[in-house]
């Protein structure tokens, strides 16, 4: 009888040890992120952090022999976590500049032979989301990686990319709406199909990728 009864427990266990892995592998994830990536602490901003593009700002840039100097003045405009889109021939890169304090910005391996667009992004200072840190050392450079297709659907936007450079730590998309451009923070996608909810129904017309494959948290002054 005592062996019976381990018999039927030990199946029981079996059963139900089965059936939430099942449960596991088919649970869908949307977006399609490692749930520990959420709000980890080892990020610098939350998942969907948003930068709006700062409007009412004076740019310039000065051709230098390693590099690039941008010089941003955004008024009375203070900005936290300031960032720039740089386009040139239709490839763009994204650089994180910084505070709007320097207005000063020199971005090394940037060689521009024409004329560029350039496009600023920023959290300003009184916005209690972002972190009491510098979350990336100035003129970290995020390269563009390349959308094969997107597709919005209610309020989420499904992407396909190409491979994602080994190392991929952080990735961000850029996003052109018919209320206006947007910066939006994604965390580290599981893959290079995801979907970003909340903003699908936003009108979308034309959506980048920029990906770095090194971070580090820097102390604020």
């Amino acid at each position: 009888m005592k062996n019976t009864l381990y018999f039927l427990a030990l199946s029981v266990s079996l059963i139900l040890t089965s059936c939430t892995s099942n449960e596991q592998d088919i649970m869908p994830l949307s977006p399609q992120f490692e749930k520990k990536e959420v709000n980890d602490i080892n990020l610098p901003y939350n998942y969907l952090q948003s930068f709006d593009e700062v409007s009412n700002v004076k740019v310039d840039y000065q051709m230098e022999k390693d590099g690039l100097i941008l010089l941003v003045n955004t008024g009375s405009q203070k900005i936290k976590h300031m960032y720039a889109v740089i386009e040139q021939h239709g490839v763009p890169v994204m650089v994180f500049l910084g505070s709007s304090d320097d207005k000063k910005y020199f971005v090394k391996g940037i060689n521009v032979s024409r004329s560029i667009s350039i496009r600023i992004y920023g959290g300003f200072k009184d916005d209690t989301q972002l972190v009491n840190t510098i979350p990336y050392s100035p003129s970290t450079v995020f390269n563009n990686i390349v959308v094969q297709g997107w597709a919005s659907s209610d309020s989420y936007i499904k992407v396909s990319s190409t491979k994602f450079p080994a190392g991929l730590i952080h990735l961000y998309t850029e996003l052109k709406t018919k209320k206006g451009n947007v910066l939006v923070f994604l965390g580290r996608p599981a893959e290079e199909d995801f979907e970003i909810p909340k903003y699908g129904d936003l009108g979308i017309a034309d959506l980048k990728l920029f990906g770095n494959t090194a971070y580090k948290f820097t102390k604020a002054n």
